[in-house]
């Protein structure tokens, strides 16, 4: 039989490919060598040499291994790798010669599957070692009790690191030598208020708290504990109802006799008290800040004593920004530490040359609400009648809507709201009772005859961060609301017998006080007032013929001294360029600015915007200093 030229015999090509012939019958049958002649019925083929070379040429195994070779390197039994390949876990691979070839990324994959799982163990092997059910290995992981294990398969399929099993195991033996809150309290025969007390200040040192509030003690620890320390080691202010200047100093002094000194930072510890004393003597913050601060400067002094290695005073400058670097210190710690650091540069001789400062981030809640959020809140405590009934029944719900209409009408900070708003002299207007509101509702008349009040009582009071008189400013639409909130809070204060008509506010706003809305949820004091100021200096700037005093009348609003201070309270709105071109004509009119654009005022100059009147202020400045 004459073969065609560029065709063999199956048995020939099976020869020169070195190819078994059920493989060469099988490529025949899937196509893959398409110009073969089929002879005598199909019983014998003639196979192009080309089509054979071509199907090898895609077949290329060079970056493939076989299964045995494998098997040998990663230790995997050759029918692992087949099953693997079954199930479509490996995808890389190529049959060639009857024969799986596998591609080397695949082992490099199987292999590093392979190490994983000698360090990772899964839910059924930590549940056979832990000698417990699975179900509570899958308890244990919703608990994150296993913080670094690994989810695999679309997270079907987890892997717990064998390091968070023995932290696991060494928590359980931790438990097993320790006993609830509850528990210790007994043992040691004190109430929970005093135990509160107890962990609050440390007193077990190696006490646990858990994420869901629960607490874990040593025995070891209650045995330890000196009670009488703790108990009776509290500072009692010199006057059971105020705390002082004299009592922030004497209690930081009072717990410092606690901390052991050492020997090498005894210079810092005398300079640092030095401090201190020359801080609060000068404060004029109130009681429960001053508290506050004592506890800040004190837990200050004792992370200066556990971290610093020599005098303050030997500190060179790379040191002390090393130093303000670390992340362990909390952010009160590093700004009373740049505090004491500006002290003992002024009064002592230090290697340190350089003046340092903390920048702080804007937080969230020092951004002002928008425009239309502001509205709502303005338009919801302006409806007297949705809240009359609320304010009758409870004295928390009256003195919460009180509190938040200061924020409309006077950019008060919180401590002032609530120490400084006077009681209120109800007689001038003749009501006794809450009853009256029932049926009745204020005045203008009335309403007014208590603003008035309010004011002349407010007029001389000293605002007390940054002692400025203060002042009290209602406008006219919130006259009815803010009587009618302040003579029923007064009704609820002499009944109550208390001191202050806002006596509840530092504990909190009423938790339901917004349930006649859907939207106002988050109210904060502080996002209130720099909202205030900074939608009453838009008005200012926008609306009338006084932008060049914007900021003046917004740092009067706040009762600041420096114009600096308000700058920081004041936020851009929509309308890019207000406050930096403000800036800049403010920069340009000099310190008596107001006075010059007075002078135009009186001239009636009317046809000169911010601009003219800002060039005629710089020629009039010039003029006057040459004369």
């Amino acid at each position: 039989m004459d073969i065609p030229r560029g065709y063999h015999t199956l048995q020939d090509i099976c020869r020169l490919f070195s190819l078994k012939e059920h493989t060469v019958r099988s490529l025949i049958k899937k196509g893959m060598l398409p110009r073969t002649i089929r002879v005598i019925k199909n019983k014998r083929y003639l196979i192009n040499t080309n089509d054979m070379k071509q199907y090898l040429s895609s077949e290329d195994i060079t970056d493939y291994i076989d299964i045995s070779t494998v098997s040998n390197q990663i230790d995997l039994h050759p029918e692992t790798i087949r099953d693997r390949i079954r199930k479509g876990r490996i995808k890389n691979y190529k049959l060639f010669s009857n024969k799986y070839y596998i591609h080397k990324n695949e082992m490099n994959l199987l292999s590093s599957e392979l190490k994983l799982r000698e360090e990772y163990l899964g839910i059924q092997e930590v549940a056979s070692l832990l000698k417990c059910h699975h179900e509570t290995v899958r308890k244990l992981i919703r608990e994150n009790k296993f913080p670094n294990l690994l989810k695999k398969n679309n997270g079907r399929l987890f892997l717990i690191p064998q390091s968070d099993i023995s932290n696991y195991k060494k928590e359980l033996a931790f438990k097993k030598t320790c006993v609830g809150k509850n528990a210790a309290a007994k043992k040691l025969n004190v109430g929970h208020t005093i135990m509160g007390k107890l962990l609050e200040q440390n007193a077990f040192p190696n006490a646990i708290k858990h994420p869901n509030g629960t607490w874990s003690i040593p025995l070891k620890d209650i045995n330890n504990i000196n009670l009488d320390h703790y108990i009776t080691g509290r500072y009692k202010p010199i006057n059971a109802n105020e705390f002082t200047n004299l009592d922030a100093i004497n209690k930081v002094k009072f717990e410092l006799k606690k901390v052991k000194i050492p020997s090498h930072l005894e210079d810092t510890y005398r300079l640092y008290i030095n401090f201190m004393e020359n801080r609060f003597s000068n404060s004029t913050a109130r009681g429960d800040t001053l508290e506050k601060k004592s506890v800040y400067i004190t837990n200050t002094l004792k992370y200066l004593l556990k971290h610093l290695t020599k005098n303050i005073t030997l500190y060179s400058d790379s040191e002390i920004e090393s130093f303000l670097n670390q992340k362990g210190a909390l952010s009160y710690i590093k700004e009373n530490f740049v505090s004491f650091l500006a002290y003992c540069k002024k009064t002592t001789l230090c290697l340190f040359n350089n003046k340092y400062s903390i920048a702080n981030k804007i937080s969230k809640e020092a951004l002002p609400y928008t425009k239309d959020e502001f509205f709502d809140y303005y338009k919801y405590i302006k409806k007297t009648y949705l809240h009359i009934e609320g304010a009758i029944n409870s004295s928390a719900y009256c003195q919460t809507w009180l509190f938040i209409i200061m924020h409309f009408i006077n950019a008060w900070r919180k401590s002032d709201i609530i120490y400084e708003l006077p009681n209120i002299e109800i007689e001038s207007i003749g009501i006794s009772s809450v009853e009256y509101f029932n049926t009745r509702k204020l005045t203008f008349a009335q309403s007014q005859l208590i603003a008035n009040q309010v004011y002349l009582k407010v007029d001389k009071m000293d605002v007390s961060k940054t002692g400025a008189l203060g002042q009290f400013l209602c406008p006219k639409d919130m006259v009815v609301p803010f009587a009618t909130a302040a003579v029923i809070a007064e009704l609820h204060r002499r009944k109550n017998n208390k001191n202050k008509v806002l006596s509840s506010i530092k504990n909190g706003i009423y938790e339901n006080f917004f349930k006649h809305s859907s939207t106002l949820k988050n109210f904060n004091s502080l996002k209130m007032n720099h909202s205030l100021l900074t939608y009453f200096f838009d008005y200012v700037m926008q609306e009338t013929e006084d932008a060049d005093i914007a900021y003046e009348l917004s740092r009067n609003l706040r009762s600041h001294i420096s114009e600096d201070t308000t700058m920081i309270y004041i936020h851009s709105t929509n309308k890019d360029g207000h406050i930096n071109r403000v800036s800049s004509h403010l920069f340009r009119r000099g310190h008596f600015g107001w006075l010059y654009n007075s002078m135009i005022k009186i001239a009636e100059l009317k046809h000169f915007n911010l601009e003219n009147k800002t060039k005629m202020i710089e020629k009039t400045r010039i003029l006057t200093y040459s004369i």
